[in-house]
């Protein structure tokens, strides 16, 4: 029996009778024939044909090592001119040389002696990588097409796989002058043409080639971000091996040891936008990408720090500068906009004060906090200070505008003067009460004169408590008739100056 480039192989049949007309059949195969121990594939596979020429299939029972015990039941006759074919595949571990490129030494593969020792390495399967068979091959058959069918075991998983990813397989030769043609392996199958310039022919089955692989080591990475709450993020990162951007996978991220959510890795990198809820407070929260891997990538995890922090804020309040009277309606509107956006404020709570006292609190609404203030009556007539603030949340720090300058302006007086009758040579009491025409109250500050028909009969008289008054002797050159009688006042630094007339009668 000839296997295996020519080399010869020992097969012992041995057969005894079961039943009438049926056979046992073993079958030892040894010398240079190397099966793996490892190995639970049928790689050996005979047929027997019988004189009347039907193949009956011999099935696999043992695979002890290098010997292989093949049993079936047969119920057809066969006899010394009866043949036996033998196809076997020879399942292997490869030689492996672990840079770019990836070596499997094929003179125990098919086409070679399957007498050398076999080693069992680990290799790194990446997009760069390409399998390399080397063959001290010694005859091929000219322009044949053939499928290499190969497969990688992952060494974690433990698990035939098949790669996505393309893998370039490369075949040479250390003997004779034929080149075998490059290409790709895609989906664990390979097919190439064997071009050899002298003629020669070899069997070429299809191969499992097994090897066993580590998962390239990968690195994430997720960059830190700094905000503040109800801001929307956006968290990014990337996923390498070996400086090699990985294309493919998924990475979930927490906070704070808390699932967020998912996002797919494109191109080596992951984005994924996030709002940061209100009641978060502001501090230092741990952002966490795990990568689940990929294929034959290993999982990984990257970290990166989300800072929360308080924005500033600026408040503009109107109107800048008014001017009124005790007791009028004022009304001060604030808004609050975005130090780092720029934008409005759409939510929190604004205070009025005036001169550093609280006026009143007002939440925003649609972007104003609007507050209508009524003017004591008891403001004096000066320039008061009103000021806007914003109060401090989980989002925004305190923040105040500049000065409004209210102004409260002099109020009038009401002055009063009853009519007085008199004769000539009589002393009259000329009087007159002066009040605050806002408030009604008595004025208790500033003079007043009394003029009859326009010309001044008295010096200046301080009002005390509202009044005024002045004994007058109607003088007798004045002829009986209505005179009319005027007080002017001179104002002070609450009133405006005023005056009012009256009327003296002489009889």
């Amino acid at each position: 029996l000839f296997i295996n480039n020519n080399v010869k192989s020992i097969l012992e049949i041995k057969y005894t009778q079961q039943d009438e007309g049926k056979y046992i059949c073993y079958v030892n195969m040894t010398n240079s024939l190397f099966i793996s121990k490892n190995s639970n594939e049928s790689v050996i596979s005979i047929n027997i044909t019988n004189i009347n020429n039907t193949d009956t299939r011999i099935n696999l029972n043992e695979n002890i090592f290098n010997k292989i015990n093949i049993g079936t039941f047969i119920s057809d006759n066969f006899n010394s001119n009866s043949t036996i074919n033998i196809n076997y595949n020879s399942i292997i571990n490869g030689t492996i040389n672990t840079d770019n490129n990836t070596f499997v030494n094929a003179n125990n593969n098919w086409w070679g002696s399957n007498s050398g020792n076999e080693t069992n390495n680990n290799i790194n399967i990446n997009t760069t990588s390409t399998v390399v068979l080397v063959s001290n091959l010694n005859t091929v058959e000219t322009n044949t097409s053939n499928v290499i069918c190969v497969s990688f075991v992952s060494k974690n998983k433990g698990i035939i796989t098949d790669l996505n990813q393309s893998i370039p397989l490369r075949i040479v030769t250390t003997t004779r002058n034929f080149t075998p043609q490059n290409g790709i392996m895609k989906n664990n199958k390979f097919k190439t043409i064997f071009n050899d310039k002298e003629n020669g022919t070899i069997t070429v089955d299809n191969q499992i080639l097994i090897l066993e692989t580590i998962e390239p080591n990968t690195i994430t990475t997720v960059n830190n971000i700094n905000s503040s709450v109800e801001s929307i993020i956006k968290i990014t990162g990337t996923v390498t091996s070996n400086k090699t951007l990985i294309d493919g996978g998924r990475v979930y991220i927490k906070i704070n040891g808390k699932t967020i959510g998912n996002a797919d890795i494109i191109n080596g990198s992951f984005s994924f936008k996030f709002m940061i809820p209100s009641l978060w407070s502001t501090k230092n929260y741990t952002i966490t990408a795990h990568y689940s891997g990929i294929n034959n990538y290993t999982q990984s995890y990257g970290n990166g720090i989300l800072t929360l922090h308080k924005d500033f804020v600026t408040v503009l309040l109107n109107p800048q500068q008014t001017t009124n009277l005790p007791g009028d309606k004022v009304t001060f509107s604030a808004t609050v906009v975005d130090n780092i956006l720029g934008r409005l404020i759409v939510k929190g709570t604004v205070v009025f004060k005036i001169n550093g006292k609280t006026m009143g609190l007002v939440n925003i609404t649609n972007g104003i906090a609007s507050y209508n203030y009524i003017i004591p009556k008891n403001f004096t007539a000066k320039n008061y200070n009103i000021t806007a603030y914003y109060l401090e949340n989980n989002k925004f720090n305190r923040g105040s505008s500049e000065n409004s300058i209210l102004t409260i302006a002099k109020q009038d007086s009401n002055i009063i003067i009853p009519t007085i009758t008199g004769k000539v040579g009589q002393t009259v009491n000329l009087k007159a009460t002066i009040k605050n025409s806002i408030t009604d109250s008595n004025v208790n500050s500033g003079n007043v004169v009394f003029k009859l028909n326009g010309k001044t009969i008295t010096n200046t008289i301080k009002v005390i408590n509202g009044s005024v008054n002045y004994n007058y002797t109607i003088p007798t050159n004045l002829n009986p008739k209505s005179y009319v009688l005027s007080v002017v006042f001179s104002g002070s630094s609450q009133l405006n100056s005023g005056k009012n007339n009256g009327t003296l009668i002489i009889k």
